[in-house]
């Protein structure tokens, strides 16, 4: 009876598990094209570095824990400034996020008007 609930409570741990690291990507993937979707460029129509704490915001910390765990999602690199280091996002790996993230991009208000003010 014993191993009976402990195999069950396995199986539940595994699959909460498992919803939780699906939240964790469809939290990533948000931030990630509202980021997108909404950025600042420059005159050219480019984005500068993508700053990661300015996009996760508190997530931050459990987004770094779960991207040490699953290492094909987003590259990070880290920076030097003005103001000193920071960690920035290098590139999206994960190919159905950097898709969107693309799309969101390209039909950024502030691209547009930046690449028809010239």
């Amino acid at each position: 009876m014993v191993g009976i609930l402990l195999s069950r409570a396995r199986k539940e741990l595994i699959i909460v598990n498992i919803l939780n690291q699906n939240k964790m990507r469809d939290l990533i993937k948000q931030k990630l094209v509202d980021h997108h979707a909404n950025c600042g460029v420059d005159r050219y129509g480019q984005k500068r570095a993508l700053d990661f704490y300015s996009i996760f915001q508190l997530e931050g910390d459990n987004v770094l824990e779960y991207l040490k765990e699953n290492k094909n999602i987003l590259q990070l690199c880290t920076y030097g400034g003005s103001l000193g280091t920071y960690k920035g996002i290098n590139e999206i790996l994960d190919a159905e996020i950097k898709a969107e993230c693309n799309k969101a991009f390209y039909s950024n208000p502030n691209r547009k008007q930046a690449m028809t003010s010239w």
